[in-house]
């Protein structure tokens, strides 16, 4: 098998309604799933994909991959709906 260090010039094809790219067989994972990232550099990734097999293993993937960049941002705040909630007063929403 060669080590993802080669260099390899391939094609990308049509199928269906999506790109395909043509993997020589040497660098084929063993798996029946890839996962597939493009990069902010505008690089594109493919992974062996693996599914966690329990939820220790779950926590650890999400662990490495990090916090993604929307999650972090702030949530505007909300104020219920007096529609929804008629005993709320208007100074209990402060």
């Amino acid at each position: 098998m060669r080590t993802m260090t080669d260099h390899v010039v391939t094609k990308m094809f049509r199928n269906g309604g999506s790109w395909a790219v043509r993997i020589p067989a040497s660098l084929v994972p063993p798996t029946q799933a890839v996962e597939v990232r493009g990069t902010a550099e505008g690089t594109l990734e493919i992974r062996p994909h693996h599914e966690p097999e329990t939820l220790e293993q779950l926590l650890e993937k999400w662990k490495q991959e990090g916090t993604p960049r929307d999650a972090t941002e702030q949530w505007p705040a909300r104020t219920p709906l007096p529609g929804r909630f008629p005993d709320l007063r208007e100074d209990d929403t402060a």
